[in-house]
């Protein structure tokens, strides 16, 4: 009987924090929406010893509203620390982070807003000299995936730099092949080219010869 009497002012006590829990108003939960969606994220970098750290920057934060960093359980928000920005550090190239946004509102405290912020991959060997001369190629950007050995990588740049030096030889030898013709066609037929070169300039000399005459009459 005691056992039954415990269970049931348990329940008392839990029905109506689960309903508060699950009647998140229409309203209120539109307004926290937007408040999340006016939360920036962006971030910047550091570079050194060939590898890069990310800074992400939070910013906008309002107070009715706390921020959870799902990659380290770290909790931050305006209402703690008093400052509507919050620079987190530390993040590593090419992973994807994610930042559930909570309401303060225990009517609504079990509404998550999610956030995700990709940082690009990072390619350590985007300054090796075998990219002189090659810098659009895709391996030797900067922010790309590159999963290669470096010998791997090496031989990749190198075929790809042959392959563009073959494609220029390629198209100067047809620049000189149509050059070639040209001459040889000239060549070939240079005494018709000369007579009619002459009997045109011939025809404009009688032409403008007979409009002097008509002037002077």
């Amino acid at each position: 009987m005691i056992v039954i009497k415990k269970l049931f002012w348990l329940l008392i006590l839990l029905v109506p924090f689960s309903i508060k829990a699950v009647n998140c108003d229409y309203q209120d939960l539109s307004r926290y929406q937007q408040l999340a969606s006016n939360i920036n994220f962006s971030y910047d970098y550091i570079e050194a010893n060939n590898s890069v750290t990310f800074n992400i920057t939070v910013s906008n934060m309002p107070d009715e509203l706390y921020i959870i960093d799902t990659s380290t359980g770290n909790v931050f928000s305006k209402a703690t620390t008093g400052l509507s920005e919050t620079i987190l550090y530390g993040y590593q190239a090419g992973t994807n982070y994610r930042f559930d946004i909570i309401p303060y509102d225990e009517y609504c405290y079990g509404t998550t807003l999610t956030k995700y912020v990709n940082l690009p991959a990072y390619n350590s060997y985007y300054l090796d000299s075998v990219c002189n001369g090659a810098e659009s190629f895709s391996l030797c950007q900067k922010w790309t995936n590159v999963n290669l050995s470096h010998e791997e990588f090496v031989k990749q740049v190198n075929e790809y730099k042959n392959s563009n030096k073959q494609i220029e030889n390629n198209s100067e030898d047809i620049q000189n092949d149509f050059l070639n013709k040209i001459i040889v066609g000239f060549l070939d037929n240079y005494v018709i080219i000369l007579v009619s070169i002459i009997v045109v300039c011939t025809i404009g000399i009688i032409i403008l010869s007979k409009k002097d005459k008509f002037n002077l009459t």
